[in-house]
């Protein structure tokens, strides 16, 4: 039904109505934007509201890493389960088995004026090792074996005097395996749970101190001899020419000049770690390819 102008739109005129239908389509205009601001700030606080109650949402809520959550083992611990599993069956270790493609560097004779160098290229090139130490060393280098134990490498028992165990009585054996420990807890280390023969000379009275003092008697696969100081090139080719998964070496940090031994060093790790060899501590080596069962009665290296 088309319904007609009344009077009054014809007194006002045609004008008047087209302002009129301006005026409605900026009212519609005006209500729009003002629907879309009312969204948009519903939107913001919606935001706002899931931020105050999400702790900021995204990676924010993930707590950053705790050093209790990053920390890794304590090395007496990983020592203690090697030791006790090795010593379950056998009283010493001369190598790994070839399971994992590892090495195990040890140093002898220290700690002593060449310890520091040893120690330096070794955290340089984040190498583990493990040190057999004198107790006569100990009473004069004693802040050098804390600084090895501050810095996680394992301490062995290599005798007060480094003598020939096997010439000795029992009760002289039994003074020197001993002087070591005593100097050791007194610098605020734990008794140590491997011990090294100097030489290789042990007897059957040596093997029974041990089993006495829960300690795994630890020799060795490779030895350069870098106590004769046969030359940097040397030094480095014996232990290449001998190396084979499960071996353990058997350097020297003190008991002379090791200088040569210290300039070889990093040119042992570069080339065995180029052929793929991981390095590790002893007490690791242990957990991952302990010795095998049955061995023979373990070797007398010195032949005394």
């Amino acid at each position: 039904m088309v319904v007609a102008p009344s009077d009054q739109d014809d007194e006002r005129g045609p004008d008047w109505r087209a302002q009129r239908r301006a005026a409605e389509r900026r009212r519609r205009h005006v209500a729009r934007r003002r629907a879309g601001a009312l969204a948009a700030g519903a939107a913001i606080l919606l935001v706002v509201v899931l931020v105050a109650a999400g702790g900021g949402g995204g990676t924010s809520r993930q707590p950053a890493p705790t050093r209790s959550r990053v920390a890794r083992p304590d090395p007496r611990t990983i020592e203690a389960r090697a030791v006790d599993g090795v010593l379950a069956y056998t009283p010493y270790v001369l190598r790994g088995t070839p399971r994992h493609r590892e090495v195990a560097l040890t140093f002898d004779d220290g700690p002593g004026p060449y310890t520091p160098k040893v120690l330096r290229v070794l955290r340089e090139l984040h190498v583990p090792a493990t040190f057999f130490v004198v107790g006569n060393s100990i009473r004069d280098f004693g802040g050098l074996l804390e600084r090895e134990h501050r810095e996680g490498y394992p301490l062995g028992d290599h005798t007060k005097t480094h003598p020939l165990m096997g010439h000795l009585s029992r009760a002289a054996q039994r003074a020197e395996l001993l002087d070591p420990v005593a100097r050791m807890r007194s610098h605020g280390i734990a008794t140590p749970r491997l011990f090294r023969p100097p030489d290789g000379s042990f007897d059957a009275d040596t093997l029974s101190l041990l089993h006495e003092q829960r300690m795994l008697m630890v020799l060795w696969s490779i030895n350069p001899e870098d106590y004769f100081r046969p030359g940097v090139t040397a030094i480095v080719s014996r232990v290449m020419r001998g190396i084979a998964p499960g071996g353990i070496v058997l350097m020297h940090d003190g008991g002379g000049d090791r200088s040569q031994t210290v300039a070889a060093l990093p040119l042992i790790v570069r080339r065995l770690r180029a052929r793929g060899y991981r390095l590790v501590s002893v007490p690791q080596l242990l957990l991952d390819d302990p010795p095998p069962r049955g061995q023979k009665p373990p070797p007398n290296l010195s032949g005394v």
